[in-house]
């Protein structure tokens, strides 16, 4: 099957490509939000970093994998200070 002149493949590369650029602009807008405690910005870069591993990861492209791992580990947060709606819109995949 053909979508706009790519094959599945080549679409759902492309695909797994833009999400990789959503989850990078969505860490700058995370690091810049004035609106976050420190808490809820860590919480928030965890889950996006989580997210975009997971993507590098079915794409293959392993050389970024180990950078946004180092950065995923050096986070911290305590749940008491992240907000119920941030933790209930974003769960994390371990339940944290």
């Amino acid at each position: 099957m053909y979508v706009l002149g790519l094959t599945d493949q080549q679409f759902l590369l492309k695909d797994f490509e833009n999400s990789i650029i959503t989850y990078q602009y969505a860490l700058q807008l995370v690091d810049k939000s004035k609106k976050l405690n420190q808490d809820e910005r860590a919480y928030l870069k965890e889950y996006i970093l989580d997210r975009l591993i997971t993507a590098l990861n079915i794409i293959h492209h392993y050389e970024n994998i180990e950078k946004y791992t180092k950065k995923a580990k050096e986070l911290s947060w305590d749940r008491d200070n992240v907000q119920k709606r941030i933790v209930e819109n974003f769960p994390m995949n371990n339940n944290e």
